[in-house]
């Protein structure tokens, strides 16, 4: 070959680039398992090149679109974690394709959808002409014909429109005008062009306009304003609706659900079986019913704060290390990990939470993994315990067997989303939650689940 058939087919390929869809041309190598080339800065299919700052037709937020170096990076971290596709962007100084984004672009370039919201179809400068050409023809006025009559009426609109505009002869001969400023000039321009305008022209005399059926012209211009009026839609969003204007407030829905709150409380007691009860502050006298009435049998609560029991084995997935800020706070660390920052180990841990079905106030809860000086009156705050699945974690307490031992306290059951649940787990009446190795955000659905859980088991049980 020689240079200048070269340069020909170069300048042939830049000239065709403009009717080219890269995002197309993307999908089709990757789809056919075709290499993509990256040579000084582009992109290279076959005989065509890209800069790799073109843009393509996925869009961000559906708006602006995405380069064609920052689609290809994306689908190159299909398969990665997306924290680590945020480190990988931040390295190389890519822009950030969000997940839900991602996938969709995943998925399209794949084959396995045709098309996406994010994803729009080119239109070529031809096609755009002739869509607007039909727009153009759609926005007239569409069935309404406009005669010689109508556009005459339309042609004599528009010359008494003309002629109210003052003259140049008009203004220059104002100058002239003696004892008079500009201002006043203009002023006195004003009121004649008023008075032209509330007059019809009739020959050479000017009368009064009179009250008269309208012309054509304006009877389908009504008729189109009309037709567009029909089709608007007030936009109301989210943050719209929010955003209440006048007096109007959202104090009454706020009242009447603080109302309905209340009566729920309220009728608790009624519903909840005689027995045992929990005394929620330590060394308070309780009074009730029972004891008022003589010959009454009545059982004594237990006294002190409800008890969480945790797995003592270091293979546990919650120890003492980390029960806190799982419980407390939703997030779950692993316990070597926090075992290495801080070796020492607490006996008892203490958390608060406010629990609508059984108090007003919050509840003082106990972690501990340690049962051997317990008595019985320990025992009997015994509220939850978390289960290793073997049935040696009984040994030498109050309930030694799994059934009597779960007949008493709620069991919980703490795994990860890859690890199968032990078949002497299914047996057992415990709650099964699970967490994710990689998706920290989900361990407060984990945690929240376990209160929920807690609290309905105390209220129809315990309280």
């Amino acid at each position: 070959r020689t240079p200048n058939t070269i340069s020909t087919k170069q300048t042939y390929c830049k000239t065709n680039i403009s009717n080219m869809d890269p995002l197309s041309l993307l999908k089709e190598y990757i789809t056919h398992h075709r290499q993509i080339k990256q040579e000084d800065g582009d992109f290279v299919f076959g005989s065509i090149r890209f800069p790799k700052n073109t843009p393509t037709n996925f869009l961000k937020q559906q708006k602006d679109p995405y380069p064609l170096d920052v689609v290809y990076f994306a689908y190159q971290h299909a398969e990665t974690l997306h924290r680590d596709y945020l480190m990988a962007c931040s390295k190389s100084k890519h822009a950030i394709v969000t997940l839900n984004e991602k996938k969709q672009l995943v998925d399209y370039l794949t084959g396995k959808i045709d098309s996406s919201p994010f994803i729009v179809q080119r239109i070529h400068e031809a096609d755009e002409g002739e869509r607007k050409a039909k727009r153009q023809k759609t926005e007239n006025l569409e069935d309404i014909e406009m005669d010689e009559k109508l556009l005459e009426e339309k042609k004599q609109v528009a010359q008494h429109l003309e002629s109210l505009q003052p003259t140049t002869s008009e203004v220059s001969g104002s100058k002239k005008i003696d004892g008079m400023s500009q201002e006043q000039i203009s002023h006195l321009q004003s009121l004649r062009a008023k008075v032209k305008m509330a007059t019809i022209s009739v020959g050479d005399e000017e009368t009064p306009k009179k009250p008269q059926a309208k012309g054509r012209f304006l009877e389908a211009d009504a008729q189109v304003t009309k037709r567009i009026t029909e089709r608007e839609r007030l936009l109301s969003t989210r943050s719209s609706i929010l955003n209440v204007t006048g007096k109007r407030s959202f104090a009454d829905i706020i009242a009447s659900v603080n109302k309905k709150e209340s009566e729920k409380r309220k009728s608790l007691p009624s519903d909840k079986p005689e027995g045992e009860k929990f005394n929620f502050k330590a060394d308070a006298k309780i009074e009730t019913d029972a004891e008022k009435t003589p010959g009454s049998k009545h059982v004594t609560p237990p006294q002190g704060a409800p008890i969480i029991i945790v797995p003592s084995a270091a293979t546990a997935l919650l120890t003492m290390y980390n029960a806190k800020d799982f419980i407390d706070s939703g997030t779950y660390v692993p316990s070597l990990d926090k075992k290495a920052l801080n070796p020492k180990k607490e006996a008892v841990e203490h958390v608060k939470k406010l629990c609508p079905k059984l108090k007003d106030l919050p509840i003082g809860f106990q972690i501990v993994d340690n049962t051997a000086k317990f008595t019985s009156k320990d025992w009997n705050r015994v509220a939850a315990v978390f289960v290793i699945g073997q049935p040696w974690q009984f040994k030498d307490w109050q309930w030694s067997t799994p059934v009597e031992l779960l007949s008493n306290v709620k069991g919980f059951y703490l795994r990860y989303d890859d690890q199968n649940v032990p078949p002497e787990v299914k047996s057992w009446n415990v709650k099964i939650l699970t967490i994710s190795k990689t998706k920290r955000y989900l361990d407060s659905t984990a945690a929240l689940e376990f209160w929920n859980t807690l609290e309905d088991f105390m209220s129809r049980k315990k309280v």
